[in-house]
């Protein structure tokens, strides 16, 4: 099935910014579901359907202590995804 006939539009926009990603291997910015102000600098390595992400040479940092920790590659279940956005670099 070419990508483009894909009908469910909740899963359309995610899936692009994904595959982007992919093709062209930029530092992404992840921002974590929690309350502890969290979010990864990354390069995004692989997903799946459920919004799972490979991360290559991720980086958490959190805002709160203003402490960043190098986590090195990393599986980020899909559920715990806020926002993900291109950092242009």
């Amino acid at each position: 099935m070419p990508i483009t006939d894909f009908t469910c539009s909740q899963f359309k926009i995610p899936f692009f910014i994904c595959l982007n990603g992919l093709c062209t291997c930029v530092l992404y910015c992840v921002v974590l579901r929690n309350p502890g102000f969290l979010y990864c600098l990354c390069v995004l390595q692989g997903f799946d359907e459920y919004m799972n992400l490979v991360l290559e040479d991720a980086e958490e940092i959190n805002i709160k202590k203003n402490t960043r920790k190098s986590l090195g590659r990393i599986l980020l279940k899909g559920d715990n995804i806020t926002l993900m956005m291109n950092t242009g670099k």
